[in-house]
């Protein structure tokens, strides 16, 4: 199993949280960009089978293409992981942990029980 893990970290890494988010706004608008250009072509032309929906489809390929393989851009901030504290269960969730960047603790107050919880 280890052998196939580190087979697929080399292909396919895993992106960063802020690499998922770019992933995610580029997907969103070029959505937004393909669906509107694929509007105003229908509009020009008149004619929306079957031209409208491969200019469509094409577009949604191309994003596709870019957002779903983890590049390098996507990659840019890696998250720093605990290392593991003895833990003897593969699959505990105890196993690997992100490290926290700082110690700043807040108290919230809940509104309808008045119970205070402090949060890390």
């Amino acid at each position: 199993m280890a052998f196939f893990r580190a087979l697929l970290d080399k292909i396919d890494p895993p992106l960063d949280f802020k690499g998922q988010q770019l992933a995610e706004q580029i997907q969103f608008w070029g959505s937004v960009v393909a669906m509107t250009l694929t509007v105003v072509y229908t509009l020009v032309t008149g004619k929306f089978i079957p031209d409208a929906f491969y200019l469509f489809l094409a577009c949604f390929g191309l994003l596709a293409v870019i957002t779903v393989p983890s590049w390098p851009f996507f990659r840019k901030n890696p998250i720093p992981w605990a290392a593991s504290e003895g833990a003897s269960g593969a699959g505990s969730e105890e196993e690997a942990r992100p490290i926290e960047d700082t110690a700043v603790s807040s108290t919230v107050e809940t509104a309808t029980s008045g119970v205070t919880v402090a949060r890390r």
